[in-house]
């Protein structure tokens, strides 16, 4: 069974309202199902106090017997975070050529929470089904004034949080030996106070050692999304992160780059090259924003 997934469209930039449109053709062929993998990250951006945050989200979209998923892993690669604006807390992703208008719905879950508290020390670590995370499109929240093609994922959303005041925002890894063996004690008290238990996102490939607080963590949260307006022409026009406990905040925000980066497994053939055409300029987004913790 074949499924052309064709002409996947991008659209980079750093962290500027200024953006380049680009357009990847793809071509992906598989007797089963097709899955094909692209990373967009913001790369070294400051929005807090600490080391520059690097966000990144892996969005696979799979075609099976039963309908198209889209499979989004969200990475913090910021070590050590000061503040909780080196948070993430949700991301938009803007597509075109959908079926219809978009009502995505949450299907599951896999992460790992756990608390800081106020000495920077860790507790509680847990293995989850479950988060406070959302999935948000105009169709199940027409006041909120999303595109018809947008789809966010988020637990600091447009027009609700998944809990108040917002936990469960994907952070990165600690600090090692601070304290012993290690924690977030070099974070101030946006961090400590009352936003846990947090998500660990921090994509480490090793496994924290046995008997430390996050041993046999999932360092790389995944939430997989029904998208039935999925299609093989579909193409992903942006990617937005947010930081913070507070939406739509100016210095809290940022667009992603894009990086082709084929899955093995049932893609047999891959064809493609990027094209540049065009530069735009995103409309500046007029929804109200909420106050910064």
């Amino acid at each position: 069974m074949t499924f052309p997934w064709s002409r996947l469209r991008h659209l980079p930039q750093f962290v500027t309202r200024r953006y380049l449109i680009a357009f990847l053709f793809l071509g992906i062929t598989s007797h089963n199902s097709d899955a094909y993998t692209i990373k967009f990250s913001t790369g070294p951006i400051t929005l807090g106090s600490g080391l520059p945050d690097n966000a990144e989200a892996d969005i696979t979209a799979n075609f099976g017997g039963t309908g198209t998923t889209i499979i989004i892993s969200l990475l913090n690669k910021q070590l050590d975070p000061k503040g909780i604006t080196s948070a993430i807390s949700g991301v938009e992703i803007d597509f075109a050529n959908l079926s219809g208008a978009a009502t995505a719905s949450l299907s599951s879950t896999t992460a790992s929470t756990f608390t800081i508290n106020a000495n920077g020390s860790i507790t509680g670590a847990a293995n989850v089904t479950s988060t406070a995370w959302l999935v948000e499109t105009n169709a199940s929240d027409p006041g909120a004034g999303y595109s018809a093609n947008t789809v966010a994922l988020c637990v600091v959303c447009k027009n609700v949080n998944g809990t108040s005041p917002p936990t469960q925002l994907v952070i990165g890894g600690p600090a090692t030996n601070k304290p012993a063996p290690y924690g977030y004690d070099d974070g101030n008290n946006s961090i400590t106070s009352n936003h846990s238990p947090y998500i660990l996102g921090s994509g480490d490939t090793f496994l924290y050692p046995t008997g430390t607080p996050l041993a046999g963590m999932n360092t790389t949260p995944t939430w997989v999304i029904n998208l039935p307006q999925f299609q093989a022409t579909t193409r992903i026009t942006a990617v937005r992160f947010y930081f913070g406990s507070a939406y739509i905040v100016s210095t809290q925000e940022a667009d992603a780059t894009i990086v082709v980066t084929p899955e093995p497994g049932p893609i047999a053939m891959v064809i493609g090259g990027i094209v540049l055409v065009a530069a735009g300029r995103w409309r500046r987004r007029t929804s109200h924003s909420r106050d910064c913790r």
